[in-house]
């Protein structure tokens, strides 16, 4: 009997660690505890800078996260960083529902994916949902995007894409209905996924770059607007993190 435990323990450890040793999905926010945005920003978990202030309303609203993006800001972000630990994040899970948007808009999860071995440019990792005009229709359009691409450091230029994909375009609306989408930017892999609804699909991309993890990478949620610039009220809940154990 006492044998058999031992072999269990071998096959458990050596499962944990061929797999990365990571804890797993935990629920790093709901938004729940804080009464307004105040509270909010004073927490260990977050960041939201007075640029982005600048650029977004930031507030809660029935125990939701809600950004206002305003008009007049073309190719500009605005971001709620999560700050807690963020070099053992591998992935996010956030439900985001979208209440308007006009223009070139997006409600994204963000993050540093890491830089190429060979020069300091940034590998930059996007899950968004997007509205944006599209000259083969004739009208705006609205789908889920993935996108990873090289970035310039420090002027954040774009260099090349990596990787790009469009989950069930056209397949639903947008507006009104929340969207949990999961983004994981570990193990050499960008993975992009829509859980719900659940018709929608997922995307994986190798990087075949050689590139170095960042210590303190950067982890956020957020809004933007492109160079037709509009504006968007978004809300974010239930935010999960995939954490790593090393």
């Amino acid at each position: 009997m006492k044998r058999a435990l031992i072999s269990v323990f071998i096959v458990a450890f050596t499962m944990l660690f061929a797999t990365g040793a990571y804890a797993g999905w935990v629920l790093y926010e709901n938004f729940d505890s804080y009464a307004n945005i105040d509270e909010m920003k004073a927490s260990p978990k977050w960041n939201i800078s007075e640029a982005d202030e600048a650029i977004a309303n930031f507030s809660i609203e029935n125990g939701k996260l809600k950004i206002e993006h305003l008009a007049g800001y073309p190719n500009d972000s605005a971001w709620a960083q999560l700050i807690q630990n963020t070099g053992k994040i591998g992935g996010i899970r956030v439900t985001i529902e979208v209440q308007n948007w006009s223009g070139d808009a997006r409600a994204r999860i963000g993050a540093d994916y890491g830089t190429l071995s060979d020069n300091p440019d940034l590998i930059w990792y996007s899950h968004e949902l997007r509205h944006r005009w599209a000259d083969w229709l004739g009208d705006y359009t609205e789908y889920v995007r993935g996108y990873l691409g090289v970035y310039d450091i420090p002027t954040f230029d774009w260099v090349f894409d990596l990787f790009y994909t469009e989950l069930g375009h056209g397949k639903r609306p947008i507006v009104g209905v929340p969207y949990t989408l999961t983004a994981m930017f570990d193990w050499g892999i960008a993975h992009y996924q829509v859980d719900d609804p659940d018709d929608l699909g997922k995307a994986r991309f190798k990087i075949i770059e050689e590139f170095d993890k960042i210590d303190e990478p950067f982890r956020g949620i957020g809004t933007r607007t492109g160079d037709d610039p509009g504006t968007c009220v978004v809300y974010f809940d239930d935010l999960y993190v995939y954490r790593t154990w090393q």
